[in-house]
């Protein structure tokens, strides 16, 4: 399980992937860390700097048990034309004082647009961080071949997360053995559709 991250995302948002509104509660969100951490031996989670409960759970959980993790880092929402570098470095100073950690294991622009990942302006706020030890690697998750071909050709980037989906192999057939960067498959499975009351107005629900 050593290459299994558990991501985070809505983890406590019943309407995302879990059948019961219980699980807003910390107590239950914690029940299933620890399973997830001791049961399953998962030490990699992956955060967002807009899992504000996610994040606040995680925290609690490890710090309260003294335990270990490798947290992969997503930051998303940016806006070239009114992107803070302050704001955006504070909030990612927030997030590994909770968790107690020194740095991230990989920290992500998780926004599939070709003028995010490409931005000057971004790539010099990314290299800052690696220079400062703020993160160990660099990645960015994205869904087309043209940002997939370009990361992995940027000597910045060293983690591309893709979306590598049972029903969709598109970019699982693209990648080639001389690819040196680290891939995350991600979207496993619809991203939590199946149980997202918006499959409600998908045309196929019922296959």
């Amino acid at each position: 399980m050593s290459k299994f991250i558990y991501g985070m995302a809505k983890f406590t948002d019943y309407h995302y992937g879990s059948g019961s509104k219980n699980i807003q509660n910390e107590k239950i969100g914690t029940d299933i860390l620890e399973f997830v951490y001791d049961y399953l031996g998962i030490k990699k989670f992956e955060i967002s700097s807009r899992y504000k409960s996610s994040e606040k759970i995680l925290s609690s959980f490890l710090n309260k048990n003294n335990l270990k993790a490798n947290i992969h880092y997503k930051i998303d929402n940016l806006e070239l034309e009114n992107f803070n570098y302050e704001v955006t470095y504070s909030d990612i100073c927030k997030t590994l004082e909770k968790l107690k950690i020194n740095s991230f294991d990989v920290i992500y622009l998780h926004q599939n647009e070709y003028k995010i990942i490409s931005n000057k302006k971004i790539i010099n706020f990314l290299a800052k961080l690696n220079n400062k030890k703020i993160t160990k690697n660099l990645g960015g998750s994205i869904y087309s071949m043209k940002e997939f071909e370009y990361l992995r050709n940027n000597e910045i980037y060293n983690y591309i997360q893709l979306p590598i989906n049972i029903s969709n192999t598109y970019f699982y057939n693209k990648l080639k053995n001389k690819d040196n960067n680290k891939i995350v498959a991600r979207s496993i499975f619809l991203q939590g559709t199946l149980f997202n009351k918006k499959i409600q107005n998908h045309i196929y629900k019922y296959e």
